[in-house]
């Protein structure tokens, strides 16, 4: 505009007729330079910008108005960029449409920002980008009124009094709450350092802002701790364990963070589930009808790739459920178990088929590494712990005057609109049954006891040795029975209550949780 309007800046002086004169002689000055040109009449103005909005109460908070924070926005937006339309222009787009809404050209949907939903924040940590909210689907429709009063009402994560004024008092004689431990800040580091090394291993093609995209998965898992603190009603005095996982081993993508917080945020839920509801999410389900391909990271030492093979095997061996073993990544879905190097995580992994591959990460550092790689494994296939049913009341007391309150997602209810329990009862047994032990202020004390027979089943709960006889019949129902569904997430529980035989619903619309395949 300068060179344009003003002709600036104005041709050099004609060069000196020697670089290198002896200081006895005087340089010649240069001409004088031209004068300036006169201005220009008038200009024309400048295009007005459309007026700014007030900021609104759901926006981005103004630290996330940083250049670099810039990749955080992409998740507001409905669309991801068209082919056409370079990233950085993009972003430059969202920027502005995120400033004056109100423009014209930024009523088109692709510039639009979703709603999101109003999350709690941890205070003196770092600001979390917003969640989209998700609407919630009526998954009672066309259920009768005699089938849904049969579903406990209740708030969701809702804390009886009594327990949250005894995790409060931890706080108060026991336990800091307020303050990170550094082992959760290290595991937290490890755990993105493998996300990271795992994305180079597999050349990501789209791995623009990678580390930003592992930072914001890692921030939306801690969202949800913070949720369920807060409808627990213990969020501003207890700083949950910010180590990257969700339950001490389960990874969670941004999309299933997303989801928890909503369902959270939703404040009566009717629910009771254990496995991921694969009928209704074909898209998080395995494909059978092969085997389920899996590579081992080339760090494993021969006896532990020897130990996975055999670990598969015996899942394999007594379900429908098979395994291959490839040398190359294939190009559809597939586990891929990676070694942890020097590390005391035991093991970690995504729950239910996730897009591209399932990571299934393990260190052979802790005892019973056969029943550790199959417990991982059952996360992939879309199994959760076993004591986090909504039911487990029925089956277990909680110690919570033992319980350490930054390791309360360990405790909390897994009520997802996607899990079941198709049908399959409590089992102490369980290869997915959390230890005695798990989450103690006092680790000589448990933190969860048995209802009945005590004695006998805190001896088995948490063993890590083989697939009890109820997982090999959860995996069974979920996966092997062929063309034979649930149309409705409570078919489970509603066979437990033993009405598959009283409504002729439940006949036609939850075949598979009453075993009529």
């Amino acid at each position: 505009i300068l060179e344009r309007i003003y002709k600036w800046p104005p041709p050099p002086p004609p060069p000196f007729a020697s670089p290198l004169l002896p200081q006895s002689l005087s340089l010649p000055l240069p001409p004088p330079l031209p004068p300036l040109q006169p201005l220009p009449p008038s200009l024309p103005p400048l295009p007005p910008l459309p007026p700014r909005l007030p900021p609104q109460p759901s926006l981005l908070p103004s630290s996330f108005l940083n250049v670099d924070d810039i990749p955080f926005l992409m998740e507001r937006f409905t669309q991801i960029p068209f082919d056409h339309i370079p990233p950085h222009e993009f972003r430059r787009i969202q920027m502005f449409c995120y400033r004056y809404p109100g423009h014209s050209k930024c009523r088109k949907k692709e510039w639009v920002a979703v709603q999101t939903v109003n999350i709690p924040m941890q205070k003196n940590t770092s600001h979390f980008p917003p969640v989209s909210e998700i609407p919630q689907v009526n998954v009672f429709e066309n259920v009768s009124t005699s089938l849904i009063s049969d579903i406990p009402r209740f708030a969701f994560q809702e804390l009886k009094k009594e327990n949250r004024e005894t995790l409060l008092k931890t706080c108060l004689n026991e336990v800091k709450c307020s303050e990170q431990e550094e082992k959760w800040t290290i595991k937290r580091e490890q755990i993105a350092a493998l996300e990271m090394d795992l994305a180079k291993k597999v050349a990501v093609t789209s791995a623009d802002n990678f580390e930003d995209r592992i930072q914001l998965k890692l921030m939306r898992t801690q969202q949800v701790k913070n949720s369920l603190l807060q409808f627990a009603g213990i969020f501003d005095a207890v700083v949950p364990a910010d180590d990257g996982t969700f339950q001490d081993d389960i990874l969670l993508t941004v999309q299933q963070s997303n989801y928890l917080i909503n369902s959270i945020n939703n404040p009566e839920v009717r629910k009771k589930r254990q496995s991921l509801f694969l009928d209704d999410l074909p898209k998080e389900k395995w494909n059978i009808t092969k085997p389920i391909k899996y590579i081992l990271d080339l760090s494993f030492e021969q006896n532990e790739r020897e130990l996975i093979m055999k670990a598969l095997d015996e899942i394999g061996s007594q379900t429908c459920i098979k395994f291959e073993l490839v040398d190359t990544q294939p190009n559809e879905s597939h586990l891929f178990y990676v070694k942890i190097p020097q590390s005391d995580i035991c093991g970690l992994s995504y729950i239910g088929r996730v897009e591209g591959f399932n990571p299934i990460y393990l260190s052979f550092t802790c005892e019973k590494s056969f029943g550790i790689i199959i417990h991982e494994t059952l996360h992939a296939l879309g199994v959760n712990h076993q004591q986090l049913r909504s039911d487990r009341d029925d089956y277990i007391i909680v110690k919570w005057e033992n319980i350490n309150p930054k390791l309360y997602d360990y405790f909390a209810v897994l009520d997802l609109k996607k899990f079941t329990s198709y049908g399959v009862s409590y089992d102490y047994y369980s290869i997915m049954h959390y230890g005695p032990y798990v989450g103690a202020v006092n680790s000589k004390k448990p933190t969860i006891v048995p209802r009945y027979q005590s004695e006998r089943f805190l001896k088995v709960m948490g063993q890590r040795k083989a697939l009890s006889d109820k997982d090999v019949e959860l995996l069974t129902v979920m996966y092997c029975s062929k063309g034979c569904v649930d149309v409705n997430v409570y078919c489970g529980l509603w066979a437990l209550k033993q009405l598959c035989t009283h409504n002729s619903w439940m006949n036609e619309n939850c075949r598979k949780s009453c075993g009529l395949c």
